[in-house]
Protein backbone atom coordinates (compact mmCIF):
# COMPACT_ATOMS: atom_id res chain seq x y z
CA UNK A 1 0.00 0.00 0.00
CA UNK A 2 1.37 3.12 -0.82
CA UNK A 3 2.19 6.15 2.05
CA UNK A 4 0.09 8.97 1.97
CA UNK A 5 -1.19 11.68 4.55
CA UNK A 6 -4.10 9.86 5.34
CA UNK A 7 -4.39 7.63 8.96
CA UNK A 8 -4.28 4.14 8.82
CA UNK A 9 -8.08 4.14 10.57
CA UNK A 10 -9.17 6.52 7.97
CA UNK A 11 -7.57 4.34 5.01
CA UNK A 12 -9.39 1.44 5.90
CA UNK A 13 -12.29 2.80 6.64
CA UNK A 14 -12.18 3.97 2.77
CA UNK A 15 -11.07 0.44 1.59
CA UNK A 16 -13.92 -1.09 4.11
CA UNK A 17 -16.41 1.67 2.50
CA UNK A 18 -15.72 1.19 -1.36
CA UNK A 19 -15.15 -3.02 -1.09
CA UNK A 20 -18.52 -3.24 0.00
CA UNK A 21 -20.50 -0.74 -0.79
CA UNK A 22 -21.52 0.49 2.99
CA UNK A 23 -23.38 3.85 3.03
CA UNK A 24 -21.88 4.66 6.81
CA UNK A 25 -22.44 8.29 7.06
CA UNK A 26 -19.61 8.48 8.96
CA UNK A 27 -16.81 11.05 7.81
CA UNK A 28 -14.66 11.32 10.76
CA UNK A 29 -14.52 7.78 11.79
CA UNK A 30 -11.66 8.88 14.62
CA UNK A 31 -14.69 10.60 16.35
CA UNK A 32 -16.18 7.62 17.85
CA UNK A 33 -12.55 5.74 18.87
CA UNK A 34 -11.29 5.62 22.43
CA UNK A 35 -8.45 4.22 24.23
CA UNK A 36 -8.01 3.05 27.86
CA UNK A 37 -8.79 6.59 29.70
CA UNK A 38 -11.94 7.13 27.75
CA UNK A 39 -12.71 3.21 28.11
CA UNK A 40 -12.29 3.35 31.64
CA UNK A 41 -14.08 6.92 32.35
CA UNK A 42 -17.14 5.66 30.19
CA UNK A 43 -17.83 2.00 30.76
CA UNK A 44 -15.67 1.32 34.05
CA UNK A 45 -18.92 2.12 35.58
CA UNK A 46 -20.77 0.09 33.70
CA UNK A 47 -18.20 -3.05 33.72
CA UNK A 48 -18.20 -2.87 37.12
CA UNK A 49 -21.84 -2.72 37.25
CA UNK A 50 -21.98 -6.26 34.74
CA UNK A 51 -23.60 -3.81 32.25
CA UNK A 52 -21.03 -5.16 29.90
CA UNK A 53 -21.41 -7.85 28.00
CA UNK A 54 -16.95 -8.47 27.42
CA UNK A 55 -17.72 -11.48 25.10
CA UNK A 56 -21.14 -12.98 24.29
CA UNK A 57 -20.52 -16.03 25.77
CA UNK A 58 -18.12 -15.97 28.26
CA UNK A 59 -18.43 -16.18 31.69
CA UNK A 60 -15.95 -13.93 33.06
CA UNK A 61 -13.35 -11.43 31.28
CA UNK A 62 -10.05 -13.76 30.16
CA UNK A 63 -7.94 -10.83 31.42
CA UNK A 64 -8.31 -7.98 33.81
CA UNK A 65 -7.68 -5.19 30.95
CA UNK A 66 -10.45 -5.05 27.88
CA UNK A 67 -9.51 -6.22 24.38
CA UNK A 68 -10.43 -4.17 21.35
CA UNK A 69 -13.87 -4.41 21.13
CA UNK A 70 -16.59 -2.36 19.26
CA UNK A 71 -18.98 -1.00 22.15
CA UNK A 72 -22.78 -0.94 21.21
CA UNK A 73 -25.50 0.82 22.88
CA UNK A 74 -29.19 1.60 21.88
CA UNK A 75 -31.25 4.14 23.56
CA UNK A 76 -35.10 3.60 24.95
CA UNK A 77 -35.88 5.96 21.74
CA UNK A 78 -34.12 3.38 19.48
CA UNK A 79 -30.79 5.71 18.59
CA UNK A 80 -27.96 3.41 18.44
CA UNK A 81 -24.02 4.99 20.08
CA UNK A 82 -21.11 3.40 18.61
CA UNK A 83 -17.69 3.38 19.54
CA UNK A 84 -14.15 1.41 19.30
CA UNK A 85 -11.90 0.73 21.39
CA UNK A 86 -8.47 0.13 20.56
CA UNK A 87 -5.85 -0.30 23.47
CA UNK A 88 -3.24 1.97 24.32
CA UNK A 89 -1.18 -1.04 23.30
CA UNK A 90 -2.96 -2.13 20.71
CA UNK A 91 -1.82 1.61 18.76
CA UNK A 92 1.56 1.57 20.45
CA UNK A 93 2.17 -1.51 18.35
CA UNK A 94 0.68 -0.30 15.30
CA UNK A 95 2.79 3.00 15.52
CA UNK A 96 6.26 1.54 16.70
CA UNK A 97 5.54 -1.09 13.60
CA UNK A 98 3.59 0.10 10.78
CA UNK A 99 1.45 -2.31 8.75
CA UNK A 100 1.88 -0.06 5.98
CA UNK A 101 5.33 -0.92 5.56
CA UNK A 102 5.21 -4.30 6.49
CA UNK A 103 3.14 -6.86 8.22
CA UNK A 104 5.40 -9.50 10.05
CA UNK A 105 5.21 -11.16 13.78
CA UNK A 106 5.71 -8.08 15.23
CA UNK A 107 2.47 -6.56 14.10
CA UNK A 108 -0.09 -8.90 12.09
CA UNK A 109 -2.14 -9.46 14.94
CA UNK A 110 -2.16 -5.83 16.53
CA UNK A 111 -3.56 -4.85 12.69
CA UNK A 112 -5.80 -7.52 12.00
CA UNK A 113 -7.67 -6.83 15.46
CA UNK A 114 -7.33 -3.04 14.68
CA UNK A 115 -9.01 -4.09 10.71
CA UNK A 116 -11.61 -6.83 12.58
CA UNK A 117 -13.06 -4.03 15.49
CA UNK A 118 -13.42 -1.79 12.47
CA UNK A 119 -15.31 -3.19 10.43
CA UNK A 120 -17.59 -4.79 12.99
CA UNK A 121 -18.20 -0.84 13.65
CA UNK A 122 -18.75 -0.17 10.19
CA UNK A 123 -20.67 -2.67 9.25
CA UNK A 124 -22.97 -1.69 12.30
CA UNK A 125 -23.66 1.84 10.98
CA UNK A 126 -24.28 0.77 7.39
CA UNK A 127 -26.95 -2.23 8.63
CA UNK A 128 -28.75 0.59 11.15
CA UNK A 129 -28.95 3.19 8.68
CA UNK A 130 -30.16 1.24 5.84
CA UNK A 131 -32.93 -0.45 8.73
CA UNK A 132 -30.97 -4.05 7.30
CA UNK A 133 -31.02 -6.85 9.48
CA UNK A 134 -27.06 -8.42 11.05
CA UNK A 135 -26.75 -11.39 12.94
CA UNK A 136 -23.11 -11.54 15.04
CA UNK A 137 -21.96 -14.56 13.02
CA UNK A 138 -22.63 -12.36 9.74
CA UNK A 139 -20.48 -9.82 11.60
CA UNK A 140 -17.80 -12.34 12.93
CA UNK A 141 -18.10 -14.02 8.99
CA UNK A 142 -17.70 -9.81 7.18
CA UNK A 143 -14.97 -9.51 9.57
CA UNK A 144 -12.97 -12.71 8.46
CA UNK A 145 -13.33 -11.59 4.65
CA UNK A 146 -12.48 -8.03 5.71
CA UNK A 147 -9.10 -9.50 7.69
CA UNK A 148 -8.38 -11.61 5.23
CA UNK A 149 -8.76 -8.75 2.22
CA UNK A 150 -6.98 -6.66 4.03
CA UNK A 151 -3.41 -8.68 4.83
CA UNK A 152 -3.24 -9.89 1.44
CA UNK A 153 -3.88 -6.07 0.36
CA UNK A 154 -1.02 -4.99 3.01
Amino acid sequence: MARTDTSLLTSLQGIIERTYDLQTGISDIGRYVIGDEGYRKIYGPLAAGGGVVDKVGAAQAVSAEPGARTLVRQSDTGTLALSIYYPDRLIECLESNDPTRRLDDDNVDAFATFVEELDHFLVIADRYRSAGVMSLLDLELHANVTKYLTLRMF
